[in-house]
């Protein structure tokens, strides 16, 4: 029969990543045994998988290929392994596993235990999720918890021209062992646990997707002056709260010795001025009302004091201390709140 093709005669399948990110989906006869239906979920895997990999080609060096373009030889340490449902709650990863406690803890094969999609006699359309099987690029040593980790990487700035901070926490599933990039074992429930210092003791903890690479934006409340991250692994865990570190810990720390109080707010404040004197123009200098309010600074006689700043800063960044000669702009420090203060109390010095 060389007619059209009828609809009723097939169905979907929608195919996922192990970080539900959309591959795909395939098209395959309804009702068909399960091997011609694998055979085109073959055919569509080998689509997503670099030529350049030995999950194609075992001549070639690593399974893994850096091209994104081909997001199923893209993990480093793991190789595709079979089709979940996409309702299943396993992980999407199998084999060698350190859990939330610290201790080995193999993750079973889904083809071994029959939890894999079975694919025979498909009536209706249906969803799926990809899982990978860890290869010898996995960077796995128990004796060597630390190289495990991932790399967690935190920077702040401030939003634009105000006094609000922003800190990013970058969070990646990877190591440098001996000055090369090394796969580690992917976490099961990763979170990301934030402790800041105005509740000590308090953390809070981020769902962290389970790709390769995770971006989060913390915005700190003004009282706050240390934020500390790292990762933890809820899986496997006995006590959640207590899981323990699978990343290094990174920290954000704002103290001022003339506040030991002063959070973020007062860097945005302090930060906010700095740019300000290094421009120049004291004409427009924003009074810190908020910062006059912490470190006592009179807000209403601030504009008066606008010279004294730019003067100390001046004398900062000159090169023989008397302001007359600034340094390169390299080497540009800003003042600190406590020599703000001092600024203020002397008519322009930046140091007692």
């Amino acid at each position: 029969d060389s007619g059209p093709a009828d609809p009723s005669d097939f169905v979907t399948v929608v195919c996922y990543d192990w970080d539900n990110t959309l591959l795909g989906s395939v098209t395959v006869p309804k009702g068909a045994e399960a091997s011609i239906v694998e055979g085109y979920m073959n055919d569509f895997v080998r689509t997503l998988q670099s030529p350049e990999s030995k999950d194609m080609d075992a001549s070639k060096g690593s399974y893994f290929v850096d091209d994104a373009k081909f997001p199923m030889t893209y993990k480093r340490g793991y190789s595709f392994n079979c089709w979940l449902p996409y309702d299943s709650t396993l992980p999407t990863h199998c084999g060698r596993f350190i859990n939330g406690d610290n201790r080995p803890s193999p993750i079973d094969d889904p083809l071994e235990t029959g939890a894999a999609q079975n694919f025979g006699d498909l009536k209706n359309n249906i969803t799926v999720k990809a899982c990978y099987k860890d290869n010898d690029e996995l960077y796995y040593n128990p004796s060597d918890l630390v190289g495990m980790q991932y790399a967690v990487e935190q920077a702040y700035s401030r939003v634009g021209a105000t006094q609000t901070y922003v800190i990013t926490v970058t969070v990646k599933r990877e190591h440098v062992i001996d000055g090369e990039v090394r796969g580690v074992p992917r976490l099961a429930e990763p979170r990301l646990r934030a402790q800041l210092t105005t509740n000590v003791g308090v953390y809070n903890f981020f769902a962290i997707d389970t790709s390769d690479l995770a971006v989060f934006s913390i915005y700190p409340t003004a009282s706050v002056s240390k934020v500390s991250c790292a990762t933890v692994d809820f899986f496997g865990a006995a006590v959640q709260t207590a899981a323990a570190d699978k990343s290094n810990s990174v920290l954000v720390n704002y103290t001022d010795a003339s506040n030991p109080q002063a959070g973020f707010s007062v860097l945005g404040n302090v930060g906010l001025i700095n740019e300000q004197l290094a421009a120049g123009d004291t004409t427009y200098l924003t009074p810190p009302i908020i910062l006059g309010a912490r470190l006592t600074m009179s807000s209403s006689g601030f504009m008066v004091d606008r010279v004294s700043l730019r003067t100390a800063w001046e004398k900062k960044n000159s090169i023989d201390g008397n302001g007359e000669i600034l340094k390169d702009k390299s080497e540009w420090q800003g003042l600190t709140s406590e020599e703000m203060q001092i600024a203020i109390n002397t008519g322009g010095n930046w140091t007692e």
